[in-house]
């Protein structure tokens, strides 16, 4: 079996961030990039905030692309840096808009284009060993296991309880002694978020319920009556961090303009931190943008406008940060309007 990078295995668990799956069910904690970060050396990553950042020429591409406007002109003056790494850029598995996600090249090259936090989503192998994978079943993504039918058959999803997986997360780092400051737990199931919450409180601070829930009947964006639980009882169970997908926090007004989503406002006023996800994810924005600006496709036809959306999410709904395909698009930003 063969990768289609230089790393042809799952990155164990210990980077920068954890995402941990069982069955359909997604756990993600990531941790801050720095000098305590375990096996940080080993990814060419010396934990250095002052470390020479680089961003190549996609964001002054997409600079350049935007429609004249007063974010554009603010832009264009910061093409000169300095750059710095900044928490507020997330590497959404790394730098997957170029790189096989989840891979060691993956992770450099977001540490490199200075995102100060790095996602590693996290399944478990057969012995129950945490490794760095979306789920048990996506080699195909990084290696031709396809090619070799007897390989493939051999994926099953095995049978772990929800909390022993996600207490061997929380417990990985701790044997580390990763500072819970420096993690952030994520997951889809609010089971998840609110075990750790309720067990591990010093890791529960900062657990991140990612709401999916905008599949689900008769959940409605739009509709906070159709919300449960709500945005108050969330914050009651004592969750502080919501991650929804970008769309949900943006919506139009009369004019056509991007301004924060009915979502975004009741989220804010019962006091959750909020964090999104995926910018760079759309491919060319020129149509309109597909499924992550499905609620604003009206004002987007160039790929400039992935800075107009992302000034909206920044200033206007208030983010704690975002995840990203390329990082070097959300670093550059994040340093212009200096934020952390």
């Amino acid at each position: 079996m063969e990768g289609n990078t230089k790393n042809k295995k799952a990155i164990k668990l210990g980077f920068i961030i954890v995402v941990l799956l069982i069955g359909l069910v997604v756990m993600t904690a990531f941790a801050i990039a720095g000098k305590n970060t375990p096996k940080g050396k080993a990814f060419g990553w010396h934990g250095d905030r002052g470390h020479s950042v680089q961003l190549g020429p996609r964001p002054y591409f997409l600079v350049e692309d935007m429609d004249a406007s007063d974010l554009k002109a603010d832009l264009q003056q910061c093409s000169e840096g300095p750059f710095k790494r900044t928490d507020f850029s997330i590497g959404h598995r790394g730098a997957a808009l170029q790189f096989p996600e989840h891979t060691q090249e993956s992770y450099v090259a977001a540490a490199r284009m200075g995102a100060g936090i790095i996602e590693c989503d996290v399944t478990f192998t057969e012995d129950r060993e945490l490794v760095c994978r979306h789920s048990q079943c996506d080699l195909h993504t990084t290696t031709n296991i396809l090619a070799i039918p007897e390989l493939a058959a051999k994926c099953s999803e095995d049978d772990y309880t929800q909390e022993d997986y996600a207490q061997q997360m929380i417990d990985e780092y701790k044997a580390a002694r990763v500072n819970p400051k420096k993690v952030f737990a994520q997951s889809f199931n609010l089971d998840d978020v609110l075990y750790w919450i309720n067990n591990e409180p010093r890791f529960g601070r900062q657990a991140v319920f990612l709401d999916g829930r905008y599949g689900d009947l008769p959940f409605d964006h739009t509709n906070p009556s159709t919300w449960s639980p709500s945005m108050e009882e969330l914050v009651a169970e004592g969750v502080n961090i919501i991650a929804p997908p970008m769309w949900m926090l943006m919506a139009l007004d009369g004019n056509k303009n991007i301004v924060p989503s009915t979502y975004a406002m009741y989220a804010t006023a019962a006091g959750l931190d909020i964090i999104t996800w995926t910018l760079e994810r759309s491919g060319f924005l020129k149509n309109g943008g597909g499924f992550y600006y499905q609620t604003v496709t009206e004002a987007i036809n160039n790929d400039g406008d992935a800075y107009v959306a992302l000034d909206v999410l920044a200033q206007d709904v208030g983010i704690l940060g975002i995840f990203s395909d390329w990082p070097a698009t959300v670093t550059f930003y994040a340093n212009c309007m200096r934020l952390k």
